[in-house]
């Protein structure tokens, strides 16, 4: 006997939700149109809630903790999204080069010093490319648009 499988339709933009009250007219209309922002681009709009003019100053400590602490969530979140390639050989490494914006979103993706095939450069820049938008620093102090990192096959 095949296992049960549910099934849950996509969900529509509020203008469809809205429409299912109002009539079903209305809701095969919205059916037929695509969803007018995709979840990336909504996620990378919101705006951003602190600035540098009204943070707290820091002190060298609390910076240093603080990047340390920021640069471990980036490479963790990276890490979420990456699969191994087959043809990966452990302790090979390459050097990510990110540019983004203040709330995480990547504007740019480089690999580069890799010294696998292509395989291993493709993944490593989906894994960043898919993580994106990026945890937001903890504080604006700490956040740098440019971020390059080590990414070393285990």
């Amino acid at each position: 006997m095949p296992a049960r499988v549910s099934y849950e339709p996509p969900r529509r933009h509020r203008v469809c939700r809205a429409a299912f009250a109002a009539g079903a007219a209305l809701l095969t209309a919205c059916a037929a149109q695509p969803p007018a922002v995709n979840l990336h681009e909504s996620m990378c709009s919101r705006p951003l809630a602190v600035t540098q003019a009204n943070a707290p100053a820091l002190t060298p400590a609390q910076r240093s903790n603080m990047l340390q602490h920021y640069v471990k969530s980036i490479r963790d979140e990276i890490s979420k999204h990456w699969f191994r390639p087959a043809t990966a050989v452990s302790g090979t490494q390459c050097t990510v080069h990110i540019k983004q914006r203040r709330d995480g979103c990547i504007l740019e993706a480089a690999v580069t010093g890799c010294s696998d095939r292509n395989h291993l450069k493709s993944s490593v820049e989906k894994a960043v490319h898919l993580a994106s938008p990026l945890p937001r620093a903890p504080h604006p102090a700490v956040f740098d648009p440019a971020v390059v990192l080590l990414f070393r096959v285990p």
